[in-house]
């Protein structure tokens, strides 16, 4: 492994994706009011597990290499 990297377990990402709670909608990732609107208009609230993740690791910056099933939202 790379130096400063971490990694998780495919049972940890399983059972991460299967909560069936999502708290969290593309206001609390504090996107850009336009496109916040956007998504609403089209009944978008709550952002997928790796759409979560990867936004908010976008914002900071960050480099993202990212895995999740088909279907999941990371387009």
């Amino acid at each position: 492994l790379l130096e400063g990297m971490t990694t998780t377990t495919t049972e940890e990402i399983k059972v991460e994706e299967e909560a069936k709670a999502k708290a969290t909608s593309f206001e609390d990732l504090e996107l850009d009011p336009r496109l916040t609107r956007a998504l609403r208009r089209n009944n978008i609230i709550h952002p997928t597990l790796i759409q979560e993740k990867a936004i908010s690791l976008a914002l900071e910056g960050k480099d993202i290499l990212a895995k999740a099933r088909t279907g999941s939202g990371k387009t």
